[in-house]
């Protein structure tokens, strides 16, 4: 498992900036040497990121573990430091781009809005993107312009209901 997104953003002038320092931790390997190793399992390619390129990652370069605890005490963590969820991946899985195969599951944790869904833009026999709004005081504002994350069958799902 893997802690996914911050509640906390910064700009990219802050940044640039040197305010303040940015981390970036390795945690999958697609390709090594030019070759592609996406048909190997997770277990594979992180046993392979580990005894190959992490012996040679330098700052701000980082390799990150995988996650070994019970459930609770990652979902108190993932609460404590305000993240969003979790990522459960299963480590017999293949790197398939651009599929949705139930291999990784993400755990919403912190739920900090709710939001409707204000309409759609459309895209094929679907839709190409949801409208997401929220209620203040004022009314219903803008939130988001989501593309991903669905399913085919939970788009069918959705174009029947809306």
């Amino acid at each position: 498992m893997e802690c996914i997104g911050s509640s906390v953003l910064y700009s990219v002038a802050a940044a640039k900036s040197k305010e303040i320092r940015i981390v970036y931790y390795v945690f999958d390997l697609l390709i090594l040497g030019g070759k592609d190793v996406m048909g190997k399992s997770l277990l594979e390619r992180r046993t392979i990121l580990e005894t190959k390129v992490r012996p040679h990652l330098a700052e701000p370069l980082r390799y990150s573990p995988t996650l070994v605890a019970n459930l609770p005490m990652l979902i108190a963590h993932v609460k404590e430091y305000g993240f969003q969820g979790l990522v459960a991946k299963d480590p017999k899985s293949r790197y398939e781009p651009g599929k949705r195969s139930g291999s990784w599951k993400k755990l919403r944790i912190n739920k900090g809005q709710e939001f409707v869904i204000g309409g759609f833009t459309v895209g094929g026999r679907s839709f190409d993107a949801l409208i997401f709004g929220y209620y203040d005081e004022t009314g219903l504002r803008f939130a988001a312009k989501p593309r991903n994350g669905f399913t085919p069958a939970s788009c069918s799902d959705l174009m029947k209901r809306m």
